[in-house]
């Protein structure tokens, strides 16, 4: 264990991604899903740490549609598997924004973030890069103007490539 987490990978410098998720699971039986989930995501890698930003949201829906944007950071550490191929976990931060048909309804909170999930790491002559699988469980104390409070957490499935720059 411990040379798998001090081990060197070749890959290190900055890098963006897009990932795409499966309808994510909400704790509030009212609240449906209605879209698959999104992320544009950015990083700086060192060796075997990464620090991650991301931007993401979904749709949900109560009689109408609610827009759901999380602006997260996050710490990331891989794990080398076998050649090119990486175990990871992720924690950090987000701040998440409920946009209702209502604007009085709106909601915005913080809360934090965990995942893990498996990289396949390409080098090419032009570049580098991933493929990634994750699941990440993400949770925000929501309240508006009004004093409503709302307690959001989601558990997703996404598959996302990523390029270095």
């Amino acid at each position: 264990m411990l040379v798998a987490v001090t081990s060197h990978v070749a890959e290190a410098g900055g890098y963006l991604g897009l990932g795409v998720g499966t309808a994510p699971s909400v704790n509030d039986e009212r609240l449906t899903p209605s879209s698959r989930t999104f992320k544009v995501l950015g990083g700086q890698r060192w060796t075997n740490f990464t620090l991650e930003g991301g931007f993401g949201g979904f749709l949900l829906s109560e009689r109408k549609d609610i827009d759901v944007y999380s602006l997260q950071v996050a710490a990331k550490l891989n794990f080398p598997l076998a050649s090119n191929i990486e175990a990871f976990g992720r924690a950090g931060v987000q701040h998440a924004w409920l946009n209702t048909p209502n604007p009085l309804r709106d909601q915005d909170g913080s809360g934090y973030l965990i995942g893990a999930g498996f990289e396949y790491r390409v080098n090419l002559a032009a570049g580098s890069g991933s493929i990634f699988v994750d699941y990440t469980y993400a949770t925000a104390n929501m309240s508006n103007e009004r004093r409503e409070k709302f307690d959001l957490s989601t558990r997703t499935w996404m598959l996302g490539i990523t390029v270095g720059i």
